[in-house]
């Protein structure tokens, strides 16, 4: 069998796994799989490959350190400070109780 057979067939079984045990890595490792299963059946080459991957991966990182650090800033928190702080009207005082 071919790579991107293994691959390919790899990926469904993984993902089939998630859907039996929810919670779990096996669904994003399917995913990455499947992905690079398409990727060397559609003609893809290992140099092609190795690009692909490296700037997911980068773009992954990026993404990670903005989400672990924006929220942490000073330039954040007027804006959850602004959703927190907003007034909240009962429910009673929109509609009248009977």
């Amino acid at each position: 069998m071919s790579l991107d057979t293994v691959l390919l067939v790899a990926g469904v079984v993984l993902i089939g796994l998630e859907i039996v045990v929810p919670g779990g890595i096996l669904g994003a490792i399917g995913l990455l799989s499947l992905t690079a299963g398409f990727f060397f059946f559609l003609g893809g080459g290992w140099d092609a490959f190795c690009i692909v991957g490296g700037t997911v991966a980068v773009l992954a990182a990026i993404c990670a350190l903005l989400f672990w650090f924006i929220p942490s800033s000073s330039s954040w928190n007027p804006f959850v400070l602004r959703r927190k702080t907003a007034k909240v009207i009962p429910v009673r005082q929109i509609i009248p109780v009977i």
